[in-house]
């Protein structure tokens, strides 16, 4: 996506965890590398790392002061990772909500809030019918993308 909208030339290197690719960024192998927050945010307070934008919608609030690749100049950039929690088809709906209610419950405590803010991660603790709506649009993107720059699987 980043190539495909800023009209530039990279090659993808594939690594198996961040902490490979750290390898080579530090000793100059890579010069540059697409990285969540969570990985990279203990190198980027040592110093070890110089973050240039968050490719998020919204600043991060880890670090806020580090502008989005769209304030960076990179309009409609947006990519960002995300975890959720799913089951088996068809689990009752009781469970669902039982497990989204204290999901939700536990990731509002404060002290829970704090640690992953420490760690880099923000969570946001929605409803079943908001993650799946973030899934279908997270797939209509990704496959308008796919489309759009004729990926295909080998």
């Amino acid at each position: 996506m980043s190539k495909s909208m800023a009209g530039i030339q990279m090659e993808h290197i594939v690594y198996k965890a961040s902490p490979f690719a750290h390898v080579d960024l530090f000793s100059g192998q890579v010069h540059l590398m697409f990285d969540g927050v969570p990985p990279a945010l203990p190198h980027i307070r040592s110093g070890k790392l110089r973050a240039l934008a968050v490719a998020t919608e919204k600043r991060s609030q880890v670090l806020p002061d580090l502008p989005t690749v769209a304030e960076a100049g990179l309009p409609g950039y947006k990519v960002q990772g995300w975890n959720g929690l799913a089951g088996p088809a068809g689990m009752p709906k009781a469970i669902v909500d039982k497990v989204n209610r204290e999901t939700v419950r536990v990731l509002n405590l404060p002290e829970v809030r704090e640690r992953l803010l420490g760690l880099g991660a923000e969570a946001v603790g929605n409803s079943p019918q908001q993650f799946a709506a973030h899934m279908k649009a997270e797939r209509e993107l990704w496959g308008k993308f796919i489309k759009q720059i004729g990926l295909k699987l080998d």
